[in-house]
């Protein structure tokens, strides 16, 4: 009798101890569901920042593209300014030269 006693105390200890181990095994499922759940969730997101890392990539070569064409085409720019500003003095000078002569022509053309 006292045998059975024993056996029923060890059942009823290792049902408790069943019934824990299932309560954790479900928690841990229910923890493993949710990791699963945010790791998807993670996998999209980074899906998502890829996709639009690459299309800032390629907006950032199409603007640098656009850059240097700009900045060549300023040079060029520059350049044709320098050349515009260069004619401009010299027509000034040649304004300047043939207002001094005429000015003097007119002034020997008085005096005579």
């Amino acid at each position: 009798v006292q045998d059975l006693g024993d056996n029923v105390g060890r059942s009823d200890a290792y049902r408790e101890e069943l019934e824990l181990k299932l309560e954790e095994n479900q928690r841990q499922q229910d923890e493993m569901t949710n990791l699963l759940s945010q790791f998807v969730e993670t996998q999209g997101k980074l899906a998502n920042l890829s996709l639009e890392y690459e299309e800032s990539c390629v907006q950032l070569q199409s603007t640098q593209v656009i850059q240097s064409q700009l900045t060549e085409e300023l040079q060029n720019l520059q350049f044709k300014y320098k050349e515009c500003l260069e004619l401009y003095r010299n027509a000034q000078s040649e304004v300047n030269r043939l207002q001094r002569e005429s000015f003097a022509q007119e002034s020997s053309m008085e005096a005579a």
